[in-house]
């Protein structure tokens, strides 16, 4: 699959099960996000806040090359791959306006999610330690239903 940038994957993120009502967008199902390709230095799961990593990497695409503008934004990747964890942390910090809890459970996803990458359910690829390629579709689904 072809990547628009050298230092960022597009990923295609999909919720279902109702999951799209706790996110800034409640009406959307479907994301496309822009991911940088590995870790950025410094970020941790159980960061409770955004650090702008991914907007510093978002913004550095319309300017010229990515690498000398991510060194000017102090941006710099480590040499671990985008897997998961991030997605999970990003969705929780970028795209979740209320009720955290329905989604996530610490730096993980909650039970009763089923979680799907390219149509096949995480827990065979490795869960949060999964790697996240260009053009991968990752799918959120609540089973949780009821009152």
């Amino acid at each position: 699959m072809a990547s628009s940038s050298a230092s960022t994957i597009l990923v295609n993120l999909e919720f279902g099960g109702g999951l799209e009502q706790i996110t800034h967008a409640p009406q959307a199902r479907s994301h496309k996000l822009r991911l940088p390709t590995h870790v950025p230095i410094g970020w941790s799961a159980k960061s409770k806040s955004s650090s702008d990593l991914i907007d510093a990497v978002d913004a550095s695409q319309s300017s010229g090359p990515a690498a000398a503008d991510d060194a000017k934004l102090g941006v710099q990747a480590s040499d671990k791959p985008i897997d998961m964890r991030y997605l999970v942390w990003h969705v929780k910090t970028h795209l979740v306006a209320e009720r955290e809890e329905m989604l996530c459970d610490g730096e993980g996803v909650r039970a009763g999610m089923l979680v799907l990458i390219n149509d096949t359910d995480w827990e065979l690829m490795g869960e949060l330690d999964a790697p996240l390629e260009d053009g991968d579709q990752v799918t959120l689904i609540s089973t949780l239903h009821g009152g």
